[in-house]
C-alpha cells in the first residue's frame, strides 16, 4: 500500500512585472499573455510505501517546499496528480497559523480546531502540547512577547495535537535551541517508530541520514535522484562539492591576476608583505589533490596538495618554506615550516621550480581556510625582513564533511579496540579512508 504517489507532476507559477500588466491580462481576457512563466516542477514522479521515511533534499530554490505545498493541499498541482493516503499534518510555515494579540493557550486552542479537532478533542489534548512547548508561564502571554525560538517551540507543540498518518516536515528543526531541536528529533523518530509516513525537507543531511531511510533529490524543479538515503546524500554532496570547487577556483584566479598587476603592498588576499625582495620570489601558489587536479573545495579525508611555484634570481641552499592554515574565523589550524621538520630543500638555482607540501589525509573539519606561504633565509623563521617573499592569504579552500553527523575542527584519527582485538573499519564512505575513524 503506498501512502504517496507522485506522478508527472507539474507546477508552474506567473510572474508580473507590474500590477499594470496584470490588468492588461485581464481586460483582454487573457487573450495576450503578459506573465512569465517559472516551472517550479517538472514532471516529478515517485512512489512512498505506507510506513517509509523520505528525505528531500536539493539547493534553495530547487522546488522542495512546492512539493510540500502540493501533497498537503495547500496549492494545487498545473498538471500531473499528488495523492495522499489517509490523514495528513504538514509542518510547514510554522505559526502561520498564530495571531500575534492571542497567548499561546488560546493560539494552541485555535490550531487544533483548523487541524480538524472538536473543541473537546482540543482540551481533552492541549494539556500535552503545553508540557511538550516547555514555556512556563509564558503560555498564558500574548504571542507578540515570543521570541523566534518561543514561537518555533509553540508551532511544534501544536503540530502534536495529531497523530495524521503522513507527517510532511519542511525545515521545522532550523529554529530553536539544541535542546528542544533534540526533542522534537525524538518526537518525529516515535512517530516513524509506529509505522507512519514521514516526508522531511531539509538542508541538514546528518539530520536527513539520522531520520529517513531513502531520500529524494530534487533540483531545479527535476527529480536527479531517488534511492537508500547513503547513496543519496552522497552524490548530492559530490554536486555541491563540484560547484562549490568551480567558484572558489573562480575566486583564487582573480586573485592571482589582481597580484600580477600590482606590486605595492595589498591589505586583502594574496597580498606581498615584503616587495622588494624578489631574489626568490613565489609565482603562485596552487591547491591539487591527490591526482593533481587544480581544487579548492576538499572532502574530510581527500588528500590535498599545497603547490608553491618560485622563481629565483640567485643561487641559495635550504631556503626554509612555511605553509600556515587559517581558519576564515582567525584560528590557526595548523603550520608546517621545512626548518622546523629538519628537511633539506637542496640548492636553488636561477630559473623556476616547485615544492609540494602534501596533506595525503585531510584531517580539518568542515569549513573555510586560507592559506599563508613564505620562502625565508635557512635559520630563520617567516617573520620581519627575512623573508625572500611572502604572500598572506595566498589561497582559499573549503572543506566538506560526507560522513560526519556532526561538525567537529579536526578529524583526529583514532583506533578502536576490543580488549586487546583490534576492531577493523567498514569499508568507507565518501570523504573517509580506509582505517580512518574519528573521535
Amino acid at each position: 500500500m503506498h501512502a504517496i504517489r507522485v506522478i508527472d507532476l507539474w507546477k508552474a507559477y506567473r510572474y508580473y512585472s507590474s500590477r499594470t500588466d496584470r490588468l492588461k491580462e485581464w481586460a483582454c481576457l487573457g487573450l495576450k499573455r503578459y506573465a512569465a512563466t517559472v516551472d517550479a516542477l517538472q514532471g516529478i514522479s515517485f512512489e512512498v510505501p505506507a510506513g517509509e521515511s523520505v528525505g528531500i533534499i536539493g539547493r534553495n530554490g530547487a522546488g522542495k517546499s512546492t512539493l510540500l505545498r502540493l501533497l498537503a493541499g495547500i496549492s494545487s498541482p498545473t498538471s500531473g496528480s499528488a495523492e495522499v493516503q489517509g490523514t495528513v499534518a504538514a509542518m510547514i510555515e510554522l505559526g502561520a497559523q498564530f495571531h500575534p494579540d492571542y497567548t499561546g493557550r488560546e493560539n494552541l486552542e485555535i490550531s487544533g480546531i483548523l487541524l480538524g479537532l472538536s473543541r473537546k478533542d482540543v482540551l481533552a489534548r492541549i494539556q500535552d502540547a503545553i508540557e511538550f512547548a516547555e514555556l512556563g508561564d509564558q503560555i498564558d502571554h500574548q504571542l507578540r512577547t515570543y521570541s523566534t525560538g518561543m514561537q518555533a517551540r509553540l508551532a511544534f507543540a501544536a503540530s502534536t495535537l495529531v497523530k495524521p498518518d503522513v507527517l510532511l516536515v519542511d525545515e521545522v528543526l532550523a529554529v530553536g535551541d539544541q535542546y528542544f531541536v533534540g526533542k522534537c528529533v525524538r518526537y518525529i523518530q516515535e512517530f516513524h517508530r509506529s509505522g507512519r509516513t514521514l516526508m522531511l525537507v531539509s538542508h541538514d543531511l546528518t539530520l536527513i541520514r539520522s531520520l529517513c531511510r531513502r531520500a529524494v533529490w530534487v533540483d531545479r524543479g527535476r527529480l536527479i535522484a531517488d534511492g537508500p538515503v547513503s547513496d543519496v546524500c552522497a552524490k548530492y554532496l559530490r554536486s555541491v562539492q563540484q560547484e562549490e570547487n568551480e567558484k572558489l577556483l573562480g575566486i583564487n584566479r582573480e586573485l592571482w591576476a589582481l597580484r600580477s598587476r600590482t606590486q605595492k603592498e595589498l591589505a586583502g588576499p594574496g597580498g606581498r608583505v615584503m616587495p622588494d625582495r624578489t631574489q626568490i620570489r613565489i609565482a603562485q601558489v596552487q591547491l591539487l589533490d591527490g591526482r593533481e587536479t587544480a581544487k579548492s573545495c576538499f572532502l574530510t579525508g581527500e588528500t590535498l596538495v599545497i603547490r608553491i611555484r618560485f622563481q629565483s634570481h640567485i643561487e641559495y641552499r635550504n631556503p626554509n618554506l612555511s605553509v600556515a592554515i587559517e581558519r576564515l574565523d582567525g584560528l590557526m589550524m595548523t603550520c608546517h615550516a621545512s626548518k622546523d621538520a629538519q628537511i633539506e630543500t637542496g640548492r636553488i638555482e636561477p630559473g623556476e621550480g616547485w615544492f609540494d607540501l602534501v596533506f595525503q589525509t585531510l584531517l580539518l573539519g568542515p569549513g573555510s581556510y586560507w592559506v599563508h606561504v613564505a620562502v625565508t633565509l635557512d635559520e630563520t623563521l617567516a617573520y620581519g625582513d627575512t623573508n625572500f617573499d611572502r604572500l598572506d592569504r595566498a589561497q582559499t579552500f573549503t572543506v566538506m564533511a560526507a560522513s560526519r553527523p556532526y561538525p567537529v575542527v579536526v578529524e583526529h584519527p583514532v583506533q578502536w579496540k576490543r580488549g586487546e582485538r583490534p576492531l577493523i573499519a567498514r569499508e568507507p564512505g565518501p570523504g573517509r579512508t580506509p582505517g580512518m575513524q574519528s573521535n
